[in-house]
């Protein structure tokens, strides 16, 4: 009888055994599941975040490419009135004949900045000839050697951007270098009155 006892209860034991280590695979795949779906959505967002910055990015270039381009237009028109008003000084000066002292050089229009160009030659050492005028000479000249204004168009449109930028948006320079050695230039107060007595001069 008492074997009969202790081969149920050894069963049993072996059940509850079987049963607890079920359980707990259950429960390990069950973690493993959900350690997965966290991963999952960890990565999920960290795709979504990116994409909301590269968003934000794209937005922001397309703004600032929207703006610089009418920046540029202006800075076209700009130029136009400059150039036409400097043809009309140079017909004025042209049709005087008895003009003393008064050149072109002397009263066209210099701005500080640089002017708008729709031109520019390609060739090394030769990108500073640039401008709007297909009459001048260096474009006659280049197209007279086999060249076209395609290629003038095409390479003046890869630096204008940078032309406007060096002409309009150039950082202030930092002044920390002068900081440093800069003293004070304020002199000190005079103590003396217009009679030359000194207002601090003990009493005595």
């Amino acid at each position: 009888m008492s074997e009969v006892v202790f081969k149920a209860s050894s069963k049993l034991n072996e059940d509850i055994d079987q049963e607890a280590k079920k359980r707990k695979e259950e429960q390990q795949r069950d973690i493993k599941a959900a350690q997965d779906a966290l991963a999952k959505a960890k990565e999920a967002a960290r795709k979504a975040n990116k994409a909301k910055r590269d968003a934000a990015k794209a937005l922001e270039k397309e703004k600032n490419r929207g703006q610089l381009d009418q920046q540029l237009a202006i800075w076209r028109k700009i130029t136009a009135v400059i150039e036409s008003a400097n043809d009309e000084i140079a017909n004025i000066i042209s049709s005087e004949k008895d003009l003393k002292g008064i050149t072109l050089s002397k009263v066209k229009i210099k701005p500080d900045y640089g002017l708008a160009y729709t031109y520019q030659h390609p060739g090394k050492n030769k990108q500073s000839l640039k401008g709007n005028d297909t009459n001048a000479d260096w474009i006659k000249e280049y197209t007279k050697g086999g060249g076209n204004t395609a290629a003038l168009i095409e390479q003046a449109n890869k630096t204008i951007e940078k032309a406007f930028i060096a002409n309009f948006k150039r950082k202030k320079r930092s002044d920390s270098k002068d900081s440093g050695t800069k003293t004070k230039s304020t002199k000190a107060k005079s103590t003396t009155t217009s009679s030359g007595i000194d207002k601090n001069a003990p009493v005595t």
